[in-house]
């Protein structure tokens, strides 16, 4: 058996196995903004301002990607 996406006839997989989103999943995308910002307070906490800076930047820009890929104005109102 195999990891094909349905529940007949498959192998158990986790979440990320059955959902066909690809990279476009809001689940995935929350939690790697939640990496971002643990990244960037695990540097501030180490006094790594550099690595801070790197991963703030990336926190920064990400929720505009994030609007970006997953929010649809016309749902929202």
């Amino acid at each position: 058996m195999i990891n094909d996406g349905t529940t007949e006839k498959s192998r158990l997989s986790p979440y990320m196995d059955q959902v066909k989103s690809g990279w476009k999943d809001v689940w995935v995308g929350l939690t790697f903004y939640t990496d971002l910002n643990n990244m960037a307070e695990l540097y501030n906490v180490l006094g790594n301002k550099e690595k801070r800076q790197l991963y703030q930047s990336l926190t920064d820009k990400f929720g505009y990607l994030f609007d970006e890929t997953c929010w649809n104005e016309s749902v929202a109102n």
